[in-house]
């Protein structure tokens, strides 16, 4: 189809076929009902922030998940590590990893049994009890991971601690 010498809205370059997105928008929308137009756009809009709402929740949740089998296997470990220390007469740091242990085994049972909203609104209610032991939390969150992305990085580009040598 070749364009008219006028150049009406509707013609369309050879490439382009009718009823497709040209370099502005769809070709077909009738002029005279543009609030047709704009409510597609804006169900479109809102059922693909609703999609990716529910992807986020499912993926949050599904770490979650994976977050309570590693606190789970942690809590493991240090009873094996506490046995060990009873075995050797360390009574003491044996009861230390017990305690440990008990309350990773805890937050285990807690991750497992709730859903990342649940997780989320308990820690929002936590930070307004308590929100000078929240902020210190945090930042010691922050500066434990720093620390292990610092760490780690130097194991980039394929030989330990390659960025050191400078």
């Amino acid at each position: 189809m070749q364009s008219s010498p006028t150049g009406s809205a509707n013609d369309l370059p050879p490439t382009v076929p009718q009823g497709t997105r040209g370099p502005i928008g769809p070709r077909d929308a009738s002029p005279a009902d543009p609030g047709m137009t704009a409510d597609s756009l804006r169900s479109q809009a809102q059922q693909t922030a609703q999609n990716l709402r529910q992807q986020t929740t499912n993926q949050a949740n599904s770490q979650l998940d994976m977050a309570a089998q590693s606190a789970q296997q942690t809590s493991q470990a240090l009873h094996r590590v506490s046995g060990e220390l009873r075995n050797n007469q360390q009574t003491m740091l044996a009861d230390y990893a017990d305690r440990g242990a008990e309350q990773i085994g805890r937050l285990s049972h807690y991750l497992s049994e709730n859903d990342i909203r649940a997780v989320l609104d308990d820690v929002q209610d936590y930070a307004r009890r308590q929100p000078l032991i929240f902020v210190a939390g945090a930042l010691g969150i922050g500066i434990i991971a720093s620390r292990f992305f610092k760490s780690s990085s130097r194991f980039t580009g394929g030989t330990p601690y390659a960025h050191a040598e400078r």
